[in-house]
């Protein structure tokens, strides 16, 4: 009689059944949309903070500073200087920043409706 291992029958992954009519021949599938805990909104979307370029014509938002944190304006020009000129909102005049001084907002959705004409 001979000794030989008889391979057992369970998947090498745990208890993924293995069917050969899977396109991932018995990988585990990933949950679809509408099944529990996932809805195919952008709420599955990762969420991580990106940091938008600083170019002309960006709307901004000033931060890091003692005063008018928070205000919102326009990118003009970067200077030889190596500082941005921003028109801001409401009446309150032109700033020149540093760029740490300074973050782009997303385009609103006006803005995009427009890019996309």
């Amino acid at each position: 009689s001979s000794s030989s291992s008889s391979s057992s029958s369970s998947s090498p992954r745990g208890d993924v059944a293995e069917t050969s009519e899977s396109p991932l021949q018995g990988w585990a599938q990933l949950p679809r949309g509408g099944q529990e805990g996932f809805d195919d909104g952008e709420s599955n979307l990762l969420r991580i903070p990106v940091e938008l370029p600083l170019v002309e014509g960006t709307r901004v938002e000033l931060r890091n500073l003692q005063s008018k944190n928070g205000a919102t304006g326009t990118l003009l020009q970067l200077t030889a200087a190596g500082k941005w000129k921003v028109r801001l909102d409401n009446g309150l005049g032109v700033a020149l920043l540093r760029g740490h001084y300074i973050r782009a907002l997303p385009p609103s959705a006006e803005e995009k409706a427009l890019a996309q004409e």
